[in-house]
């Protein structure tokens, strides 16, 4: 699968990116049942991971996973 390019990633939240991650995966005609699964996960993520958490912070402690701190 190709890797997803966005532009402005940087100044994106964590959310932001998901839901682009979402529309591109749809797009390319991932079955309902997937999406859903995706997005129960994503929520389940986000009470442990601020979904507003800008996704540069995220980028540069996942270098190191042992560094990340959950908020």
């Amino acid at each position: 699968m190709k890797k997803i390019k966005m532009q402005n990633a940087n100044q994106m939240t964590l959310e932001e990116v998901f839901e682009q991650f979402v529309a591109a995966t749809a797009a390319k005609g991932v079955k309902v049942k997937t999406l859903s699964t995706y997005k129960q996960h994503f929520k389940a993520i986000s009470k442990r991971l601020n979904p507003e958490t800008p996704i540069v912070i995220v980028k540069e402690t996942s270098q190191n996973p042992k560094r990340i701190t959950f908020l």
